[in-house]
């Protein structure tokens, strides 16, 4: 098979975690669980693909879609800012399209006994709304009968009584208490510097806010992205900030990190994305348009990682994989993971990582492909074993104060120790912390010591 047909295969595949897959000797069909939007850069438009939809191909261009439509299914996709236009016919095969009031376009098609292949373009304009008429009226009915009898005159009603006039004057209601006003989320204020730096509990820092501007104005320049002001205030408090605890846990450095990735593989800036993207998932924001174009190299360096030749996004591993080295998720860190993805990475390609893609294949593999990672806390004790009685310096260490910060028992609420700011020395606000935490599981005596009793416990939890 030609590389350029194996890469077109793999851009039906695209529309990573929505889409049941299989192997492609089995043909199987493009299933969509979720609506799916599709940047189109010439003209600069989104297509969203409906929740129920099947396909037996796709193909993105730049300007287009084209779809191939199994018998016995159907395929909807609608626009909000552009007018559709459909090209192509088959026995079998009806395609329908409505305009709403608010002109948002719907395009049907259909397969009843036929199979097809379909291009949608987007048109100049939106679509027109044509209201419809409605008819009113109503019939009467005849009597049986020549004439009418005289109706007989209906009895005059009795006057009602007069109500009594009550004695005593009801109370007066109590006016109700105005409710309070709920607090906006960080996430929903990343827009206003003020409200944001107060709600993350952090003084507001304008020197750093311009010093911030200057670097999102610089990254949108190098990835080519025009960013309207709003997006810049956006990315620019977010990497001043954070919007929540896991984003201000990376540091402003980390930030700007993921912000200048999600520029690069999303080209816009999206709030709910970078959380996601901070979290450790995969976003639900994304760009087929860019994936297509980093598709070259992601999948080169997925089947090097991996020696298959298509990730199988049926499989949670791979598909967390893929998307991490697609839009560049981060992880809680552990260094543990880390370092079992570097050396997979220097064995593979025998040098160091160095580039925001070379660093997102570390972490697919140690995050998401390595069964034999820890996580901490759980059962797995690699890292336990790193513990010794008696250490007060190493990795080890490091991770048994990440264990603490993640799990409760804050070291210290800044500076070294704090999370995201580990160490690898045992002091003494590390003991103060260990001993709570020894507390708490029922290790006694609960000294803030490294003992026999913590590491086993460590190994078996």
């Amino acid at each position: 098979m030609k590389k350029n047909t194996f890469i077109l295969k793999i851009v039906t595949l695209l529309v990573v975690g929505w889409f049941t897959l299989t192997s492609a000797a089995s043909a199987a069909n493009l299933n969509y669980t979720a609506d799916q939007t599709i940047a189109l850069s010439s003209p600069a438009v989104n297509l969203t693909i409906l929740n129920g939809s099947v396909a037996s191909s796709l193909v993105v261009n730049t300007d287009s879609i084209v779809v191939g439509i199994p018998t016995s299914s159907s395929f909807v996709i609608t626009s909000a800012s552009r007018d559709l236009t459909v090209a192509g016919s088959a026995a079998g095969v009806t395609v329908g399209k409505s305009c709403s009031a608010s002109q948002v376009v719907t395009v049907t098609i259909t397969a009843t006994t036929g199979t097809g292949t379909y291009t949608i373009l987007p048109s100049a304009g939106k679509c027109t709304y044509e209201t419809g008429g409605g008819g009113g009226g109503g019939g009467g009915g005849g009597s049986g009968s020549s004439s009418s009898s005289t109706p007989a005159t209906p009895a005059t009603s009795a006057t009602p009584a007069t109500p009594a006039t009550p004695t005593t004057t009801p109370a007066t209601p109590a006016t109700p208490a105005t409710p309070a006003t709920p607090a906006v989320p960080a996430t929903q204020a990343v827009g206003d510097a003020a409200l944001l730096s107060t709600q993350m509990g952090v003084t507001r820092n304008e020197n750093s806010e311009a010093s911030n501007n200057s670097k999102v104005t610089n990254s949108a320049s190098e990835f080519k992205v025009n960013l309207d002001d709003s997006s810049k205030t956006i990315a620019t408090n977010f990497i001043t900030y954070g919007i929540s605890n896991a984003t201000a846990k990376l540091g402003s450095g980390e930030r700007l990190a993921l912000i200048r990735d999600q520029l690069e593989t999303l080209g816009r800036v999206s709030v709910d994305a970078l959380e996601q993207l901070a979290n450790g998932q995969k976003p639900a924001d994304r760009n087929i348009g860019n994936e297509v174009k980093q598709l070259p190299n992601v999948l080169k360096t997925f089947q090097a990682l991996t020696g298959q030749k298509a990730p199988n996004f049926q499989d949670p591993k791979q598909d967390l994989a893929w998307n991490t080295m697609m839009y560049r998720v981060r992880f809680s860190r552990d260094l543990v993971k880390e370092r079992a993805g570097i050396v997979k990475f220097k064995s593979i390609f025998g040098r160091a990582p160095t580039t925001p893609l070379n660093w997102a294949t570390v972490r697919a593999y140690g995050y998401a492909l390595n069964s034999a990672s820890t996580v901490l806390g759980a059962t797995s004790s690699s890292w336990a074993d790193a513990l010794s009685i008696g250490l007060t310096k190493g990795e080890g260490i490091r991770s048994l104060q990440r264990y603490l910060n993640t799990n409760g028992f804050v070291i210290v609420a800044s500076g070294p120790g704090s999370p995201g700011n580990e160490t690898d020395l045992l002091g003494g606000l590390t003991s103060q912390a260990l001993a709570k935490w020894q507390a708490s599981v029922g290790l006694n005596p609960a000294t803030g010591q490294i003992g026999p009793g913590t590491i086993n416990y460590l190994k078996t939890h």
